[in-house]
């Protein structure tokens, strides 16, 4: 009976069709899952390179903690940038370049200092830098 196989065969390709379209928004839903566990990877496996550069960002600050960082953006393919917050002293911000860790940092850019708000008496201002742990 040829028509017999024919139909049979049409028929499991219908019922495993139907089966991946139930299991597809899984499927979708793990692919996510796999991404967001890559970038998480490249936090914890091997030399943590991020854990590294926050701790060499924390070491230049100074320790009476006058200085404290709001937001840091670290990118592997372009330079970093943090936006630190300080209490407004004469002249322009400074971190210290003596301190331990500040030999990690290449390419180090002051950009905008503003007030950090109207009533404020802190300022904010943006680092640029490129991050090289040895």
């Amino acid at each position: 009976m040829p028509g017999t196989t024919s139909y049979s065969a049409q028929q499991q390709l219908e019922d495993l069709k139907a089966h991946l379209r139930t299991v597809d928004p899984d499927v979708k839903a793990a692919q996510v899952d796999v991404t967001r566990l890559k970038v998480a990877q490249g936090w914890t496996s091997g030399k943590p390179r991020y854990l590294a550069c926050i701790r060499d960002l924390t070491a230049i600050f100074p320790e009476e903690g006058s200085t404290y960082a709001t937001t840091v953006t670290l990118r592997s393919t372009s330079p970093a940038r943090f936006r630190p917050r300080s209490q407004r002293t004469e002249g322009a911000p400074s971190v210290g370049s003596d301190r331990e860790g500040f030999k990690h940092f290449r390419n180090v850019k002051l950009g905008e200092v503003r007030e950090a708000g109207r009533n404020s008496r802190e300022i904010a201002f943006t680092i640029s830098f490129v991050y090289q742990p040895e």
